[in-house]
C-alpha cells in the first residue's frame, strides 16, 4: 500500500511545517474572514457592510491560497467565508441603493418641508397635526 503523503512525524520529530508531533497547520485567516462575513451580513443594511465584506473577501481569498499551497487545512471554512462575504456584499450594495432611492424619493416629496414644519411647530399639537396632513397630501399627490 503506497501513499503519496509522508507518514506523520513521530515523537520529537518535526513535520514539514516545523511543528512537532501530529499537529496540523491552521488557517486563522479563514476564521477571521468568516466572522467578518457574518458581521457584514448582519450590518448589510448600513454602508459598513460593504467595507467589511470587501475586507472579508480579501482575507477569504488569501486563506484559500494558503490552503492550495498546503500551508493550511481548513479549505471548507475559507470557501464558506468567501460565499458569505459575497452574499453580504450583494446585500449591502442592494440595500445601499435602496436607501439612496428612498432618500431621494423622500426629498422630492416634501420630507424637508415636513421637517422644517415640525421644527417651527415647537411642540404645538395642532401645528404638528397640520404638518402631518400637509405631508400626507404632498406624498399622495406624488403618486
Amino acid at each position: 500500500m503506497s501513499s503519496e503523503y509522508p507518514p506523520p512525524p513521530g515523537y520529537g520529530q518535526q513535520d514539514q511545517y516545523g511543528q512537532y508531533g501530529q499537529s496540523k497547520p491552521r488557517n486563522g485567516l479563514a476564521v477571521v474572514a468568516l466572522v467578518l462575513g457574518i458581521v457584514a451580513l448582519l450590518l448589510s443594511w448600513i454602508f459598513v457592510g460593504v467595507v467589511l465584506s470587501i475586507v472579508g473577501l480579501i482575507l477569504g481569498f488569501s486563506a484559500r491560497k494558503r490552503v492550495k499551497r498546503g500551508q493550511a487545512t481548513n479549505g471548507g471554512t475559507a470557501t464558506a467565508a468567501i460565499v458569505v462575504n459575497v452574499v453580504a456584499l450583494v446585500a449591502s450594495i442592494a440595500l445601499s441603493i435602496l436607501w439612496i432611492v428612498a432618500g431621494n424619493w423622500l426629498i422630492e416629496n416634501g420630507a424637508g418641508d415636513y421637517a422644517q414644519c415640525l421644527s417651527q411647530a415647537n411642540g404645538n399639537e395642532a401645528a404638528i397635526s397640520q404638518c402631518e396632513q400637509q405631508f400626507r397630501q404632498d406624498v399622495g399627490s406624488a403618486n
